[in-house]
């Protein structure tokens, strides 16, 4: 399984200081992989790159992933309340897959729990600078283009990577 953090577009996921860490060219890095990237764009080519050249299945976003933050907590980002619902998403879909749940069962709970945030989300008590609509808005965003390819009914073995791990 591997799991990307960063900047994207259709042909490609970046990491720190925007290299380019997942393309066309090193796509074969995925083979016999479960992929997730939390970017924008990738799931458009890079995911079936990534697919036809050996990936079980690649998940991300079919569109740009939209956060709301709120930029005075860029020190402290785990305080920050407008960018909960978007982690807490992403933190379903990596959980589901890592206790072996499928990837379109895994994807089918992160789109239960985007939308559990869209209904719940906020009132204007708890919003001084009225940032809930524009966060239900990227939710429903997110919500919409979250997607993969390849084969929904793959899931991450640790039996298998356990068994392999201590092969003598």
């Amino acid at each position: 399984m591997a799991f990307l953090n960063g900047h994207g577009n259709k042909i490609g996921v970046a990491g720190h200081k925007d290299e380019i860490i997942l393309d066309e060219e090193n796509a074969a890095l995925t083979k016999s992989k479960i992929v997730y990237a939390l970017s924008c764009d990738s799931l458009d080519e890079l995911g079936p790159i990534s697919v036809k050249i050996g990936a079980k299945a690649y998940i991300g976003y079919k569109a740009s992933f939209m956060i709301v933050r709120d930029p005075s907590r860029g020190s402290s980002p785990q305080k920050d309340k407008n960018a909960l619902p978007f982690r807490r998403a992403c933190n379903v879909l990596i959980n589901a897959l890592v206790f072996g749940n499928t990837v379109g069962r895994s994807i089918e709970l992160t789109k239960k729990e985007y939308t559990r945030s869209i209904k719940s989300y906020g009132t204007s008590e708890d919003d001084p600078y009225g940032d809930i609509p524009l966060i239900r808005f990227a939710l429903a965003w997110d919500l919409e283009f979250l997607d993969m390819c390849g084969d929904s009914n793959s899931f991450f073995n640790w039996v298998f990577i356990l068994n392999r791990a201590f092969q003598i």
